[in-house]
């Protein structure tokens, strides 16, 4: 991570770091010296720590904390690649440039898509998903550690929890556990996990990408079942797709 001081350009930027693609875009500003850019990074744990620009860590305490930093720190645009799911950040994110008439554009990775050999069902939340669950046993769910409370409805089916790390936390329910693993995890990987457990079906967000993608390909070789949570939607702008996209923004209205 850069010092503070280290960069002098014309252009301030704010980056919200949530996604591997963040990391990207954070690499490709890091090489232009005419962009001074902060991260802003919530702590997730997917995303590397040593991005190679200025960078914060930690949630902002509220929306006027957000603010606060905004205004201050003299940012010419806010660039959104925070996880498809953290809306709220979005949100306050939209708003905060338009009330002090900043550039905002969203980096969001595409989602996934479903193929003839694939078995899914789209739900718009974690509480939908009981509905569809008639004849399981066993699922797995790959939503995170704070979500587990919204499947309190489901009842008599047993609830594995694949999380990233271990903080000694029980699971909140008494028909379930979590399993901690660290990705990536192979095609290979997950359908021997799957086999292994029993699993009737997997409950996940559309959160997209290359890296979470094997438990999807795992799930159509064995014909198991796929809930998929659809991503919220927002009144934002369009986001943009791809790191190409995200750059010719950058440079058409900064560069």
């Amino acid at each position: 991570m850069r010092a503070l001081d280290q960069i002098q350009s014309n252009h301030k930027l704010l980056l919200i770091a949530g996604t591997r693609e963040a990391q990207d875009l954070a690499l490709w500003l890091s090489k232009m010296p005419k962009f001074d850019v902060l991260a802003t990074v919530h702590g997730d744990a997917r995303l590397p720590r040593d991005l190679p620009v200025k960078t914060r860590f930690g949630p902002f305490q509220n929306e006027s904390d957000f603010e606060n930093l905004v205004s201050k720190s003299g940012f010419q645009a806010i660039i959104d690649a925070s996880h498809p799911f953290a809306t709220d950040i979005t949100e306050q994110a939209l708003a905060i440039s338009q009330r002090h008439n900043l550039g905002f554009m969203q980096f969001e990775r595409k989602e996934w898509t479903a193929t003839p050999e694939d078995r899914w069902i789209t739900v718009k939340t974690e509480h939908d998903v009981k509905k569809h669950l008639s004849g399981c046993r066993k699922i797995m769910t790959f939503t995170g550690r704070s979500s587990i409370d919204k499947f309190m409805n489901i009842e008599n089916i047993y609830i594995y929890n694949r999380i990233l790390q271990s903080e000694g936390s029980a699971f909140p329910l008494s028909n379930g556990e979590h399993l901690y693993g660290q990705p990536p995890f192979s095609v290979e990987q997950e359908i021997a996990l799957f086999q292994r457990l029993d699993i009737d079906a997997i409950v996940l967000r559309n959160v997209g990408g290359e890296n979470g993608f094997s438990k999807l390909a795992a799930a159509r070789a064995l014909g198991l079942l796929v809930i998929m949570i659809e991503r919220p939607k927002l009144k934002t702008p369009p986001p943009l797709r791809s790191l190409s996209e995200a750059q010719h923004w950058i440079e058409t209205n900064y560069g």
